[in-house]
């Protein structure tokens, strides 16, 4: 039992003499800090310039214009006083079904090209069914954004609903 001893004693400071020993005891609660603390910084960073959409409007119920007001003048602003959204274009009149795929497919490349981060799409019958008839494209993955647009989106499409069958009752947000 006594040699086990002897070895255990030499190897332990064996290791702790090595350099990569006490680097690692150093280095590694730094390396977890920073796992911990860069996320939520990046997180919590605001952006300086607006963040740009544009809306595809084919359903005729006027969705993307109420989107439009409701994002943009809302309560989130940047430091300097403008909105945090802005609409770059609201398309809503379509001469043919080709017109449409064409203002898509250019959105479509401005948001690979980073011009715009988000465009929505509303189409046809949107009030009827809306986790059909809507779709967001975005270049990102920013989950208060998008959570930002589902709430105001779902508070539209709610009150149209409403407004549509006679019952008298307030939304709730």
């Amino acid at each position: 039992m006594g040699k086990i001893l002897i070895i255990m004693r030499r190897e332990y400071a064996q290791i702790v003499k090595k350099k990569s020993f006490i680097f690692g005891i150093l280095l590694t609660p730094i390396i977890m800090s920073l796992f911990m603390l860069l996320p939520a910084w990046l997180a919590d960073k605001k952006a300086t310039n607006p963040e740009q959409l544009a809306i595809i409007d084919a359903g005729g119920e006027r969705i993307g214009e109420l989107f439009s007001a409701a994002i943009v003048n809302d309560r989130d602003t940047l430091d300097d006083g403008r909105p945090y959204y802005e609409v770059k274009q609201i398309f809503n009149t379509f001469e043919s079904p080709d017109r449409f795929l064409t203002i898509y497919d250019s959105l479509s490349n401005d948001i690979a090209e980073h011009g715009i981060r988000y465009f929505l799409v509303i189409r046809p019958g949107a009030v009827a069914a809306p986790n059909d008839s809507i779709s967001l494209v975005a270049n990102n993955e920013d989950f208060r954004s998008l959570s930002r647009f589902e709430t105001e989106l779902s508070n539209i499409v709610s009150s149209m609903r409403l407004s549509g069958s006679n019952v008298n009752l307030p939304i709730d947000s």
